[in-house]
């Protein structure tokens, strides 16, 4: 459990998620940050990253909560798939289309791995119940 956790925590403080500040670039390169729904996607994307961030600080500083890294590693695989489909939206068929965007290309085809790679994200929602929140073990059949 501790070899997981430390994987959890890891993932979680992954670079490859990071792109809030690429994606208001895209959305300005594009000429869409004008658009209001583009500006809220890219403000949510901007907001997921600053809490992650966060919780990542509050982890780091010794934060007692048995559940921090699966908090950590759900969040940041959340981000990681909603940022880069937000970016391959933006782009629409130039995200396709050529090796100009190879970079949310890359990131959009990556996200689904990091929503299993140390436990899928029902695994980890079932550990922030049980260890985080104290909940009862789900039931077994």
């Amino acid at each position: 459990r501790t070899v997981l956790s430390s994987e959890r925590s890891a993932i979680g403080g992954g670079t490859s998620a990071r792109a809030a500040g690429e994606l208001i670039a895209t959305a300005r390169r594009t000429g869409r940050s004008d658009d209001p729904l583009v500006r809220q996607t890219v403000a949510a994307a901007y907001i997921r990253e600053a809490v992650l961030d966060l919780q990542i600080q509050r982890m780091q500083a010794g934060d007692a909560n048995p559940a921090a890294g699966s908090v950590v590693k759900l969040m940041y695989s959340q981000h990681a798939g909603l940022t880069s489909g937000a970016a391959m939206n933006l782009l629409g068929a130039a995200a396709v289309a050529g090796d100009a965007e190879r970079g949310w290309q890359e990131r959009f085809l990556f996200a689904p791995g990091l929503r299993l790679g140390g436990g899928t994200d029902e695994i980890q929602r079932n550990i922030i119940a049980e260890r985080g929140l104290g909940l009862p073990r789900e039931p077994t059949r």
